[in-house]
């Protein structure tokens, strides 16, 4: 589960290559905070992994669906 969740804490002018090394694996940003540290603006990113995507195809063949 610690696996799903990652903490990112950089500063703003960093945020970008941060994120762009993290282009292998798909994440979601579910919250980012802004502050100032010594002058220098920082930001923290909470990331999450999706949940893994359920069985491809519909369930339901469409066709069954057609009124006659």
């Amino acid at each position: 589960m610690a696996d799903n969740f990652k903490v990112l804490d950089v500063r703003v002018d960093e945020l970008a290559a941060n994120l762009n090394a993290l282009s292998d694996d798909p994440w979601i940003i579910t919250s980012q905070d802004y502050y100032s540290e010594n002058g220098v603006r920082r930001v923290t990113i909470l990331l999450m992994r999706p949940p893994r995507q359920m069985a491809s195809g519909m369930p339901i063949d469409p066709r069954l669906l057609r009124r006659n």
